[in-house]
């Protein structure tokens, strides 16, 4: 299984087919932060020589309690966009926590957020692997000034120095 090529076919799935309208608002975020795997199993499936394959979503941390709340739409529409194979059939699908600071997450479309805004900021903190840009009138956030510096200390290549120097010195001694 291609897994890009599967979490784009739900990506795009959820955007039009309206068999999943009503949650696609809060399964979009979902999908699209997640990195999928899949496991094999060795318990033969309904085809001579085919095996269940268990499709593992790897959800960032602030977004598993939405997703285990959705676990059931999320199967619904997994099972609606995996292809069996001769080789596989779907299995189980689980969602379990993203690991932190992962090397392979790729870029991903961004959404626009009104509710859960720190923790939506700090996770793309989190998710940045080569710079951060921030375009801002004022920052006052302590919590997210921190992660920034976490960050910056730990493995960044850059975090935006007008951002660091100018507009947080006002608020908070670096």
């Amino acid at each position: 299984m291609d897994y890009q090529v599967f979490v784009n076919t739900m990506i795009e799935t959820l955007k039009f087919d309206e068999k999943f309208k009503e949650h696609r608002d809060k399964i979009l975020p979902i999908i699209r932060r997640s990195k999928v795997n899949s496991i094999a199993k060795y318990a033969f499936a309904i085809r001579p020589g085919q095996h269940y394959e268990d499709v593992e979503l790897r959800v960032p941390i602030p977004l598993i309690n939405e997703a285990n709340k959705l676990k059931d739409h999320i199967a619904g529409l997994v099972g609606y966009v995996y292809e069996e194979s001769d080789d596989y059939a779907l299995g189980s699908t689980l969602i379990k926590p993203q690991m932190l600071y992962s090397e392979t997450q790729e870029d991903r479309e961004h959404d626009v957020v009104f509710s859960e805004i720190e923790e939506t900021i700090i996770q793309g903190i989190r998710d940045a692997r080569f710079l951060i840009w921030a375009a801002v009138a004022w920052f006052t956030n302590k919590t997210i000034y921190d992660e920034l510096l976490k960050k910056k200390k730990r493995d960044l290549t850059s975090v935006s120095q007008s951002l660091m120097k100018k507009q947080i010195a006002n608020c908070f001694p670096i």
